[in-house]
């Protein structure tokens, strides 16, 4: 949770004006159930989310104005505007397996096994607090940050270093997981069960 008020120029609120930090255009939820044989259910989750906006900074508040660090320029005199980049999209398949085991006549059991993040996607997304990938510039000081074309810092809105490997300040999404469950449903009152026990262990 981040409070306050942040802005590239007190005087000039032009370039605010952009999109919000919540502006994920595209999402691409699917879930599936398959009833197998021998009571046995096979269900899925797929996550598909497109890029949330990234904002450019220069990494110093170069106009003085006590707005928080500036944005580069685009052009003399035209800073970029609010989150005017783009984040690193992500992906996320879950699978689930569960099986029934019927005790007596009213109770019965259920495990099951749960894949979070089946593929082990990296879903590395960029810090926007992180002044390695979100300063545009190098040289924090440099009044002309951004009037070159490209920017001067080669980490700019990556992921991974020059080296190979991952920037350690981004934020990393969460591993392959797998979770067992154990429910124990003994009995019936009207439509629910009458006790329930649980078990859950995520690995």
């Amino acid at each position: 949770m981040r409070g306050g008020i942040s802005y590239e120029n007190g005087y000039d609120l032009a370039s605010e004006y952009g999109p919000s930090r919540l502006d994920r255009r595209h999402q691409f939820h699917a879930q599936g159930v398959v009833m197998l044989p021998g009571a046995i259910d096979l269900s899925t989750g797929l996550h598909l989310l497109s890029s949330a906006p990234f904002d450019a900074r220069m990494g110093a508040d170069a106009n003085e104005d006590r707005g928080g660090a500036d944005r580069p320029y685009r052009s003399p005199g035209v800073p970029f505007t609010r989150n005017a980049f783009w984040n690193k999209p992500t992906a996320d398949i879950n699978l689930r397996v569960q099986k029934r085991f019927p005790l007596g006549e009213t109770g019965h059991a259920l495990l099951s096994l749960e894949f979070f993040n089946l593929l082990n996607l990296d879903n590395v997304t960029l810090n926007q607090e992180f002044p390695t990938v979100a300063n545009y510039c190098v040289d924090s000081s440099d009044l002309a940050c951004g009037l070159s074309g490209q920017p001067t810092n080669p980490d700019f809105a990556q992921t991974r270093g020059r080296d190979g490997r991952y920037l350690t300040g981004n934020i990393p999404g969460p591993p392959f997981q797998v979770q067992i469950g154990f429910r124990l449903l003994l009995g019936t009152v009207g439509p629910s069960p009458a006790r329930v026990v649980r078990c859950m262990m995520r690995l």
